[in-house]
C-alpha cells in the first residue's frame, strides 16, 4: 500500500489483519532457503561479518527474532505476531522519495534446527508492491567463531509504480543489504547492560 501521508495506527492494523486471508504474491515458496533466484526475478544478496563469539552468535539470534534488522530509521517494523514462526506475519513500514510504503509478509519458513544457525523467510503479500522473499540468516562457524550476517533475496515488481520506479528500487534493495548489516553489528556489539 503507497500512500503519500503517513498511515494511522487504525489503517495500519487493518491492513494487517485483512492480510490473514490473501495468498502469497509469487510461487516459487521457500527458493530463497537455499538462495535460488527463480526465473524472472531480480536477486538482491549481501553476507557480512559482524562479530566473532557464541556471545555475539546469540545476540544476533535476539536481534533476528526482534526484527532489529528492520528498524532502520526509515523502515521500520510495525507489526509483528512475536518471535518468527510459520504462518504469523509482519508488516513493516517506509518511507522513501516521498512515498509511504505500508508491506505486509507472512514467515515461510524458521531455520533453528541447527545450534550454530538461525533465521527465516517470509514471503510477499499483495500490499507489497513487489512480489518475492526474503531470507535473514545468522550464522556461527564452529572453527572460527566468526558470526555472519547473511540476507538474500528475489523480486520483481508486480505494481504499476514499483515497474515504473524498479531502478530507484533496486538501489534501495541495495542499500537496505548494508543498512541491515550495520544495524545488525551495532546491536550485536552493544554490551549487556
Amino acid at each position: 500500500m503507497l500512500t503519500f501521508m503517513r498511515p494511522s495506527e487504525e489503517t495500519i492494523r487493518k491492513v494487517t489483519t485483512a492480510s490473514t486471508s490473501h495468498q502469497l504474491t509469487y510461487a516459487e515458496v521457500l527458493a530463497s532457503a537455499d538462495s535460488r533466484t527463480p526465473a524472472g526475478y531480480f536477486p538482491n544478496s549481501w553476507k557480512s561479518r559482524i562479530g566473532v563469539g557464541e556471545a555475539v552468535f546469540r545476540r544476533a539470534q535476539e536481534a533476528v527474532r526482534q526484527y532489529q534488522m528492520l528498524n532502520l530509521g526509515w523502515l521500520q517494523v510495525v507489526h509483528s505476531e512475536g518471535p518468527p514462526q510459520v504462518g504469523q506475519h509482519v508488516t513493516t513500514l517506509a518511507k522513501s522519495f516521498g512515498l509511504w510504503s505500508l508491506n505486509v509478509a507472512r514467515i515461510v519458513q524458521v531455520d533453528d534446527a541447527c545450534e550454530t544457525r538461525f533465521g527465516f523467510c517470509y514471503g510477499t503479500l499483495p500490499e507489497y508492491p513487489v512480489a518475492g522473499e526474503e531470507r535473514f540468516t545468522v550464522t556461527l562457524d564452529e572453527e572460527t567463531g566468526e558470526v555472519t550476517f547473511d540476507l538474500f533475496s528475489f523480486s520483481r515488481p508486480t505494481a504499476i509504480p514499483a515497474r515504473i520506479g524498479w531502478p530507484l528500487i533496486r538501489r534501495t534493495q541495495r542499500s537496505f543489504c548494508l543498512e541491515s548489516s550495520r544495524m545488525m553489528q551495532q546491536f550485536c556489539s552493544r554490551t549487556e547492560d
